[in-house]
């Protein structure tokens, strides 16, 4: 399995969520208050994205955090990412309803 397939069956959308908010928030404090969850939290995530990727993804330091150049590089593509099914659930209300068996899912038809 290479890489990549391993990364896309790891990474979590809330991995990248907490990101974005520590990223936002120039804290690890200050996005646990946002996002109502504890800090030790927002810390594992943290950690375990930067496991998934392989890579750190944030600068520690006494004044907060900074994404790193694989940091920014990772927001660059989650921003898209959420954009992206923001505009799919919005466009979705505009989808004539299926049922299941329509898309392969569900009993097979006998």
């Amino acid at each position: 399995m290479s890489k990549a397939e391993q990364i896309s069956r790891r990474l979590k959308l809330r991995h990248l969520n907490i990101l974005l908010a520590v990223v936002e928030r120039g804290s690890m404090a200050k996005a646990a208050e946002q996002l109502s969850i504890s800090q030790p939290v927002i810390s594992t995530a943290i950690a375990d994205l930067e496991h998934v990727v392989g890579v750190r993804l944030l600068d520690r330091g006494p004044h907060g955090v900074e994404p790193t150049l694989y940091g920014r590089a990772l927001l660059k593509r989650s921003v898209a990412l959420f954009n992206d099914l923001r505009a799919t659930s919005a466009n979705s209300k505009f989808l004539p309803i299926l049922p299941p068996a329509s898309f392969g899912l569900g009993a097979p038809s006998r």
